[in-house]
């Protein structure tokens, strides 16, 4: 995550799939809506509360993983 605080680039879409025993999700989420993406997808083995920053697009199980698409809120 330290490579996002250096990073004054601003991008349109962020794909997130750290190890299924990823913690930090509040910490990455405020950390990557600082870029003002306009979608996110995330991948993981559960679902995961983005938080008031973001609206849930959608939420999908395939097997073991869950794909969650998110978009900053305007």
């Amino acid at each position: 995550m330290e490579w996002l605080h250096k990073s004054s680039d601003f991008w349109d879409l962020v794909f997130l799939d750290p190890p299924y025993d990823f913690e930090s999700w509040s910490e990455l989420l405020d950390l990557v809506a600082e870029k003002k993406p306009e979608t996110v997808v995330i991948e993981s083995n559960r679902e995961i509360d983005p938080g008031l920053k973001w609206d849930v697009d959608s939420i999908r199980r395939y097997g073991s993983s869950v794909v969650v698409i998110i978009n900053l809120k305007k």
